[in-house]
């Protein structure tokens, strides 16, 4: 149960989308394989209108608030990274052997279950390579990015001063924690949280008659506001 200080404006049962951090074992997990300077700033330079994210930013904080490390590794993302290696100058001995094919990624992947734990496992690919910014300017690019995930608000704006989500922390099964839940679960009084109040269509009746109330997937939420 989180309570937040806001101002802003909701109705009881409105969503409230939050925009995580990974948890900082995953993002030194990454720093690490790269030997990436987790305090150094950089810009993105891209021939789009819009950036991915907003820059200068600091390598940590690009990792822990825009990349998600705990999505699954796609094949074309570690293939993308590999390339990337062998292109600055990797040994091409410590590279998986035919990462690009469904059946020896699912072979390789089976214990990087994540994107953070697939960069790890790279390491000593990664370790060959002098300067490795184009490999993390690749999982930059062809990485996913952080989304958003979206709690029904647990509190009325007519009874409390603060806004509150409940939620269970998810335990997946290779061990990791959502990342969202997990987030929530280590804030600290006073921590800020990115998040912004989204309009529901569930409303309760008006009405003085008994109401029976069924569960609509948004577990007990509305029920308790």
């Amino acid at each position: 149960h989180v309570e937040f200080a806001t101002d802003a404006q909701y109705e009881t049962a409105d969503n409230l989308s939050i925009l995580p951090r990974n948890c900082s074992d995953d993002v030194s997990m990454v720093v690490d394989a790269l030997r990436l300077d987790a305090s150094k700033q950089f810009s993105l330079e891209t021939d789009e209108d819009k950036v991915p994210f907003p820059s200068p930013v600091a390598v940590n904080d690009a990792l822990a608030q825009y990349c998600d490390l705990t999505a699954f590794p796609k094949r074309g993302t570690v293939a993308a990274l590999v390339r990337a290696a062998l292109s600055a100058g990797g040994d091409a001995s410590k590279a998986p052997s035919n990462i690009d094919q469904k059946d020896a990624f699912s072979t390789w992947a089976k214990d990087a279950p994540t994107l953070a734990r697939a960069v790890a496992k790279l390491k000593p690919l990664f370790s060959s390579v002098e300067d490795t910014t184009p490999v993390f300017a690749t999982l930059l690019e062809k990485g996913p990015r952080l989304q958003p995930r979206a709690y029904t608000i647990c509190s009325s704006a007519k009874a409390d001063a603060e806004l509150h989500v409940v939620c269970a922390i998810a335990d997946l099964p290779h061990g990791q924690r959502g990342v969202c839940s997990a987030y929530l679960a280590d804030l600290q009084v006073g921590d800020v949280v990115r998040g912004v109040v989204k309009p529901s269509a569930f409303r309760a009746p008006i009405t003085k008659a008994p109401v029976v109330l069924i569960g609509p997937g948004t577990g007990i939420a509305p029920f308790r506001a």
